[in-house]
């Protein structure tokens, strides 16, 4: 089959969920034959980088691991995910993390955990400064209030 397009990467993708079981490798090969060399894969909460770690690790040089929680997984428990999230950058050396996120505001969803999230998201900013990484922003009906936290 030959390829219309090369060189092509998918910033932001979830493979590593479980409603790709199934299917993943065919995906994945799928997405190759397209012409897609590299998927990038944003973390979602502390229950999913184990899993989001064993693709990256079984497709090394197309899977590239991010670490992030995303705002939709921000709840009054959002320290103790954070808390994992920080021992997996902070103490994991053996782990090569290409970008923070899948962070962000989203107010489209659930608006009780605003404040929560946009302190989650100024973390996530702080850890892309310091570790000098791509952030990978999610924002839904939020765009004012993610850029004015991206100024300050």
């Amino acid at each position: 089959m030959k390829k219309e397009l090369e060189n092509l990467i998918d910033t932001h993708c979830h493979l590593y969920l479980p409603e790709f079981d199934k299917d993943r490798d065919d995906i994945i090969q799928r997405a190759k034959d397209a012409g897609i060399e590299k998927f990038f894969l944003p973390n979602i909460d502390s229950r999913s980088v184990n899993a989001m770690l064993s693709l990256s690790s079984s497709n090394s040089g197309i899977c590239y691991p991010m670490v992030g929680l995303h705002p939709c997984s921000v709840k009054d428990d959002w320290l103790q995910e954070i808390a994992v999230i920080e021992k997996y950058l902070f103490e994991a050396p053996e782990v090569k993390f290409y970008g923070i996120g899948e962070t962000g505001l989203d107010y489209y969803w659930d608006k009780s955990f605003i404040g929560l999230q946009k302190q989650n998201f100024q973390k996530h900013i702080n850890w892309a400064k310091e570790f000098r990484l791509p952030i990978i922003i999610h924002s839904r009906e939020a765009t004012e209030d993610c850029i004015s936290l991206i100024k300050e």
